[in-house]
C-alpha cells in the first residue's frame, strides 16, 4: 500500500529524528487526574485501530471527562468511525497519498494540535 509505505518512511526516518530533537525542549508531562485532552497516534493498518479501541475504552473508564482525540490516516479512519468511541470531529487525519499532501495534512494537524493543547 503506498499510503503504508509512504507513512513507514517517514516515521523511520524523520519521525525518530524529530522526536528526539523535540524530547530536548519539553519534559514529558506525567499522567494527573486533571488530564483533559489525550492523543491517541495510530497511523498504520487498519487492524491496529481495532486494537486499539479496548485501550481508549480503558482510558474512557479512568478518565470519564477527558476528551480523546486519534491522530491517524486518511485510510484508517473509518474504523474509527465505525466504533463510535471517538467523536468524528476529535478524529485528525494525515493524507499519505502523496508527499505533498502528507506535508500539507501534517502541517495542519500539528497546528490543531497545537490549538488543542493536549495534555497527553
Amino acid at each position: 500500500m503506498k499510503e503504508s509505505a509512504l507513512l513507514r518512511f517517514l516515521d523511520r526516518y524523520v519521525g525518530t529524528c524529530l522526536c528526539f530533537l523535540l524530547s530536548l525542549f519539553r519534559r514529558v508531562r506525567p499522567y494527573t487526574p486533571n488530564t483533559r485532552r489525550i492523543l491517541v497516534i495510530e497511523l498504520f493498518e487498519m487492524g491496529a485501530s481495532v486494537i486499539a479501541i479496548p485501550a481508549v475504552r480503558h482510558i474512557k473508564s479512568r478518565l470519564p471527562n477527558a476528551e480523546i482525540f486519534v491522530l491517524t490516516t486518511e485510510g484508517n479512519r473509518s474504523s474509527w468511525d465505525i466504533s463510535g468511541i471517538i467523536d468524528p470531529q476529535n478524529v485528525i487525519c494525515l493524507d499519505g497519498r502523496g508527499l505533498w499532501r502528507f506535508v500539507r495534512t501534517a502541517f495542519a494537524a500539528v497546528l490543531r494540535m497545537r490549538s488543542l493543547r493536549i495534555d497527553l
